[in-house]
């Protein structure tokens, strides 16, 4: 079993999570840095999960027998974009940060997932798979203006400058 565990820059412990799960991957911590999400296995699914690292207490926000996972805070800390393949191949959905309203919002052809909210906000950078051909693109919150900016096609894995302007 893995523990979750945070750690000051120099070193000091700050919390950790007393029940661990099987195994955390892809941790993105919110904009105010009161909170942690992460992809977790319980033995039996991979969810998508929120510590209050205060606290040190855990919430599961999806529970959908699909693997759900790659979550990343909106700027405001209200929703979590995260990828799944829960309508049967990986798509980007996003959902309040209390797990309501989980909604799809990826429909281009492919497969579509390592959804990254931008630092303004107003759009999901992402990794788009069509046969062996892995491209970057971006597309606004709610799905719209779906489009690919590489096409190299061993492109994947994006992330944002700290300004959201590249």
């Amino acid at each position: 079993r893995q523990r979750l565990a945070w750690f000051h820059r120099n070193g000091t412990k700050i919390s950790d999570v007393s029940q661990p799960l099987e195994r955390y991957f892809y941790p993105a911590i919110s904009p105010d840095g009161k909170r942690i999400a992460v992809e977790a296995g319980d033995g039996e699914n991979l969810d998508i999960w929120v510590h209050d690292i205060a606290r040190g207490a855990r919430t599961r926000l999806t529970t959908d027998p699909a693997i759900d996972t790659a979550p990343s805070f909106s700027p405001d800390g209200r929703q979590i974009v995260f990828e799944s393949d829960r309508g049967g191949s990986q798509q980007i959905y996003v959902m309040n940060v209390d797990g309501s309203n989980q909604r799809r919002i990826s429909f281009g052809q492919g497969a579509n997932g390592t959804p990254v909210w931008s630092p303004r906000g107003d759009l999901i950078a992402f990794t788009r798979r069509v046969g062996n051909q892995f491209n970057i693109g971006v597309m606004r919150p709610d799905g719209s203006g779906d489009n690919l900016i590489s096409s190299g096609g061993k492109e994947e894995g994006p992330t944002w400058a700290p300004n959201g302007r590249v």
